[in-house]
């Protein structure tokens, strides 16, 4: 039992190794800096797209009904996000900074689904 323990920590160790061979050289890293940032500002377009859409759909809404609507109004996207704010883990790019109600923690977003269909 406590050579499978030994092997399932030699495993463990091996897997972050070689998923982090990309760090061990400078073009490796600047490729994964290239990729993460892409990423970031792909994620800060989708986002503001989406808060685009929010406010584009309540006009629609005012238009059809011939009235404006109570209120307030929904602000602007940023169109220069600050570049500062925008964090990302470069080992796992998965992994986000998460709020909890402690605080801020590095973690996944994992949903589960059921279906009892038997």
């Amino acid at each position: 039992m406590i050579h499978n323990v030994k092997y399932y920590h030699l495993a463990l160790n091996l897997s972050s190794r070689s998923q982090n061979t990309t760090l061990a050289n400078r073009e490796g890293r600047l490729a994964q800096l290239k990729e993460t940032r892409a990423q970031l500002e792909r994620q800060a377009r989708e986002k503001a797209a989406l808060q685009e859409a929010k406010i584009e759909a309540p006009r629609q809404e005012e238009e059809v009904i011939g009235e404006k609507k109570r209120g307030r109004k929904l602000k602007k996207p940023d169109k220069n996000p600050d570049p500062k704010k925008a964090k990302a883990n470069l080992t796992n790019l998965d992994s986000q900074i998460m709020k909890t109600r402690n605080g801020h923690l590095q973690g996944y977003n994992a949903q589960t689904m059921w279906n009892c269909t038997m």
